[in-house]
């Protein structure tokens, strides 16, 4: 397996539950807050095959932003820009196919519609810079390190 496959399973691992329980907290919100399941039974209405579009491309974008931070870490970026281009890779990825399908659903109330996608992608992006974008790079970076080493060492020893 090569370091590339392992960094994108370790991305996968870190990043489906956390991203998963997200979406089950975000949807499950209003009722949480209100007690009633009348929110969300709206939010289903309104955003439903969103969230289903939104959780398709997120496994494929997991992918693609594991791949564009590997590359960059592997060319010598810098921590947060690695984290920025994995974390900026999903969400742009995520949010435009929400945002797709949630106006090819819902053409007459395109700025209510929009207001929670928008809200959401900027919130997202932001923290997962800093955090989960960050700690994944870190072990990308650390993998990176582990394998120029032993390669280094390997070397060595032929010689």
């Amino acid at each position: 397996m090569t370091l590339l496959s392992r960094n994108i399973l370790l991305a996968y691992a870190i990043c489906l539950p956390l991203g998963f329980l997200a979406i089950i907290v975000t949807i499950t919100f209003p009722a949480m807050m209100t007690g009633e399941g009348l929110a969300t039974m709206a939010l289903f209405i309104v955003y439903g095959w969103s969230f289903l579009g939104l959780i398709i491309a997120f496994l494929l974008a997991i992918y693609l932003g594991s791949v564009r931070a590997h590359n960059a870490l592997i060319n010598g970026g810098s921590l947060l820009k690695s984290s920025f281009n994995f974390s900026i890779t999903i969400n742009l990825i995520i949010w435009i196919v929400f945002v797709v399908i949630a106006v090819f659903n819902n053409e007459k109330h395109l700025g209510i519609i929009l207001l929670f996608p928008i809200v959401a992608f900027i919130t997202c992006t932001l923290g997962s810079i800093f955090t989960i974008g960050l700690l994944i790079c870190y072990l990308f970076k650390m993998k990176i390190e582990n394998e120029k080493k032993y390669r280094s060492a390997s070397k060595a020893t032929l010689v």
